[in-house]
């Protein structure tokens, strides 16, 4: 059967030591380029033309760290897989109040945006197709993977949708690094859209009155 590029992802706390709740990541592209200062004697290098690979991922599963069982050449873990645990009736009309809020604040951002910055606008394009990957009937809805026999495809249930849409909206806001790891191991998708609501106020306020 085809293998799926899949990854664990995990932060590095302030004491260097990894961080217990990591994410599998769906790894979706990967170019490679030369760093800019190589190191001139570094145990890690695999020759002396150091490169760097920057990758494009999606997370699709959480997992917690049991065990490390070892740290070289790279990280193996025992991990154990989690999802949210709440209730997801009534969660959809949070879910779109939440979206509605989101892409209001982009779109007063595209507004802000002056004539000729290109780079700015390809960020809010692509943070509108970001929070859309996961609505209701968006790209990411639905997988599909070549496997012997030909293409093999599975839509989400609703709860993992609801669940990975509520981690692309908070991806968009502005957290730090220690945010964003509490928004990882919360275990209620409500309470994310609903932390995601209470974040953009104040940005969509702030946006408004420079419009």
């Amino acid at each position: 059967a085809e293998q799926l590029p899949l990854v664990g992802y995990c932060n590095i706390g302030t004491d260097g030591k990894v961080m217990p709740i990591g994410t599998i990541a769906l790894l979706e592209e990967v170019k490679w380029g030369i760093a800019d200062e190589p190191s001139e004697s570094s145990e890690d290098s695999v020759d002396d033309d150091s490169s760097n690979a920057l990758c494009k991922c999606v997370g699709v599963q959480r997992f917690n760290i049991v065990e490390i069982e070892r740290t070289e050449p790279y990280p193996i873990a025992k991990v154990q897989l989690f999802n949210d645990l709440d209730d997801v009736s009534g969660m959809p009309d949070l879910e779109s109040k939440t979206l509605k809020a989101i892409e209001e604040v982009l779109s007063l951002s595209a507004k802000l945006i002056k004539e000729g910055k290109v780079e700015e606008a390809a960020a809010v394009r692509e943070a509108f197709e970001r929070i859309q990957r996961f609505a209701p009937g968006g790209p990411g809805t639905f997988q599909e993977v070549m496997g012997p026999l030909g293409p093999i495809g599975w839509k989400l249930g609703e709860r993992e949708r609801l669940e990975l849409s509520s981690f692309a909206l908070a991806d968009i806001t502005e957290t730090t690094e220690l945010d964003r790891y509490h928004i990882l191991e919360a275990t209620s998708t409500m309470q994310r859209f609903q932390r995601v609501m209470d974040s953009t106020a104040p940005t969509k306020a702030e946006l408004a009155a420079k419009v």
